[in-house]
């Protein structure tokens, strides 16, 4: 399960079902983001960003985890509770083992 640090919730208009949202992630590639971890009926987008300075350790290997390349895939895009799976890359285009921070910006309703 995915450790949310929400830092700000934006409704731009009164009675406007639009949402934009930002804070903090932890997550380790393939980990779910369902609608409702980030108070939203349903996510239209998302960017992901690794966060420098912050990291975990790689329970592998034990070594500190490299700066992974961040890829999202929406499933059901705007339909009411779908969710986001966040895939990590390593510089070897494998799959990027132990969790990452990840800023995250996001747009839904």
């Amino acid at each position: 399960m995915p450790e949310f640090i929400i830092d700000i919730e934006y409704h731009p208009k009164k009675g406007n079902e639009a949402v934009v949202g930002w804070g903090e992630v932890l997550i380790a590639t393939q980990e779910i983001i369902l609608a409702r971890d980030l108070c939203l009926k349903t996510i239209k987008n998302l960017v992901a960003i690794p966060t420098t300075g912050k990291y975990t350790i790689d329970p592998h290997s034990g070594q500190r985890d490299t700066i992974p390349w961040v890829t999202k895939y929406i499933y059901q895009k705007g339909e009411p509770d779908n969710w986001a799976t966040i895939h990590l890359w390593d510089d070897t285009s494998n799959e990027h083992t132990g969790s990452v921070w990840l800023n995250m910006t996001w747009l839904g309703e």
